[in-house]
C-alpha cells in the first residue's frame, strides 16, 4: 500500500512539474523571484523572526498574483548557498504563503520540493490551517508545529514534528530524527520509520503511530494514544497521568 501511494504521488509530482514548465511564462517567473529576493535582502539577515517573515510574505502576496505552482517553484529554487543569510527563513515563508493562499482562494492542494537540499528547511507547514500539502524530500525541525487542520505527507525524513498540534493528519514515509507530538492536543501522526528521541511528551490527545523503533515514549503524558510497532529502547509513561501506550499491540501503559 505504501509503495503504491509513493508511486502515485511521484507521478503527480512529475505531471505537476511538466504543467508548470508548459503553462507559466518565463518573464512572469523572473519578476516573481526578483521580488522575493529583493524583499528578502531589504529585510536583512537576522535570525528567524515571525515578524520579519510576516512582513515579507504580506509584501510579496500583495504585489504578486500567487498560484500553487508559484509556491512549488519557490521551494524548487531555494539554494543552500544562501543559507548564511536567509536560507532558514524560507520554511516559515512557504508555510505562511500557503496559509494565506488557502484562506483567500479556498485552494486545498499544494506541493513542495525539498529533495534537492542537503540541509533541511525548518518550520514547513507551520500553523497549517486546512491545506493538503505533499512534500517531496526531507524536512527540518518544527514541521507542522501548531498545525490546526489539514493533511501533510512527507516523502522523506523529518526533524521535530507536530509540536502543539491541534488537529489534522500527518504522515512521514521515513524516520524522525528528533521529537514527535510534544504538547500535541489532537490529530493523527503516522511514521513508517524510527523516532530518535521523545514521542508524545506532555501529549494531551490524538494518536501517534510509529511503525519502527522508539526511544522514549509518553513522558508526562496527559491523554491520547501512542502505538509503537517496533521496539522501545528506554522509558514508557514516565510521570504520565492519562492516555494509553501500546507496544506491538500490547498495552504497556497503564498496565
Amino acid at each position: 500500500m505504501t509503495m503504491k501511494l509513493t508511486n502515485l504521488l511521484n507521478e503527480e509530482y512529475a505531471n505537476t512539474k511538466n504543467q508548470i514548465v508548459s503553462d507559466l511564462h518565463i518573464h512572469e517567473n523572473t519578476a516573481f523571484f526578483q521580488e522575493i529576493f529583493l524583499s528578502r535582502s531589504v529585510l536583512g539577515a537576522d535570525e528567524i523572526s515571525e515578524i520579519k517573515c510576516d512582513k515579507m510574505y504580506q509584501n510579496l502576496f500583495n504585489k504578486t498574483p500567487w498560484t500553487p505552482e508559484d509556491i512549488f517553484l519557490l521551494s524548487d529554487k531555494i539554494k543552500e548557498e544562501e543559507q548564511a543569510f536567509y536560507f532558514y527563513d524560507f520554511g516559515m515563508i512557504l508555510s505562511r504563503l500557503i496559509n494565506t493562499h488557502h484562506l483567500i482562494t479556498e485552494n486545498k492542494n499544494y506541493l513542495l520540493k525539498t529533495e534537492h537540499l542537503e540541509k533541511k528547511l525548518p518550520n514547513l507547514c507551520y500553523r497549517n490551517n486546512g491545506a493538503n500539502i505533499t512534500i517531496y524530500g526531507s524536512v527540518g525541525n518544527g514541521c507542522c508545529k501548531q498545525m490546526y487542520d489539514g493533511i501533510v505527507r512527507i516523502l522523506g525524513n523529518c526533524g521535530s514534528l507536530c509540536e502543539s498540534m491541534t488537529d489534522g493528519s500527518v504522515s512521514v514515509e521515513g524516520n524522525c530524527n528528533w521529537n514527535v507530538g510534544t504538547d500535541m492536543k489532537n490529530g493523527i501522526v503516522t511514521i513508517t520509520g524510527n523516532v530518535a528521541n521523545e514521542i508524545g511528551t506532555n501529549m494531551r490527545g490524538g494518536e501517534i503511530i510509529i511503525e519502527g523503533h522508539a526511544f522514549t515514549v509518553g513522558n508526562r503524558m496527559k491523554g491520547g494514544i501512542i502505538r509503537i510497532n517496533g521496539n522501545i529502547e528506554l522509558s514508557v509513561g514516565w510521570r504520565a497521568s492519562y492516555g494509553e501506550i501500546y507496544n506491538k499491540d500490547k498495552r504497556v501503559y497503564p498496565k
